[in-house]
């Protein structure tokens, strides 16, 4: 599997033992840590950026909304499909940032729309491409 081009200066790697990033992420599954810690280490492949962010979005989820977000379909929308609210949005913020050693800008946190986005979020580094109207928020009809 080929690895998404890194853009900037790629975070120090972290050692497994690192004491830090056990702690940030003591709730989240195993599979979290150890995708941090590949990804603390320069890995930006697809499989590791997408465990990563499915474990740090699914810790924030009810049950029902879990299992959805376990099929793994990018086009989920945080808050219409998985519930999200604008804290726990905040919350899973900080521990990509603390993670991945970037800041999200405000602007870039108001355009997080989709499970996709987060991936993007994440392989850009802290930059998101992706635009969204203010209407993908809504629930599609039924």
């Amino acid at each position: 599997m080929a690895s998404t081009p890194f853009r900037g200066t790629p975070p120090q790697p972290a050692p497994s033992w690192d004491p830090a990033l056990r702690d940030l992420l003591k709730r989240y599954p195993a599979s979290t840590l150890e995708a941090a810690r590949r990804l603390r280490a320069g890995d930006r492949t697809s499989e590791t950026m997408r465990i990563f962010v499915l474990g740090v979005i699914g810790r924030h989820l009810p049950q029902p909304a879990y299992a959805r977000l376990r099929l793994g379909d990018d086009h989920l929308r945080l808050a219409a499909d998985l519930g999200l609210d604008s804290l726990s949005l905040l919350e899973m913020t900080i521990v990509l940032e603390e993670v991945m050693g970037f800041t999200v800008p405000q602007e870039t946190l108001r355009r997080l729309r989709t499970v996709g986005d987060v991936v993007e979020l994440i392989g850009g580094n802290g930059t998101l491409t992706s635009h969204h109207s203010p209407s993908d928020d809504q629930p599609d009809a039924a």
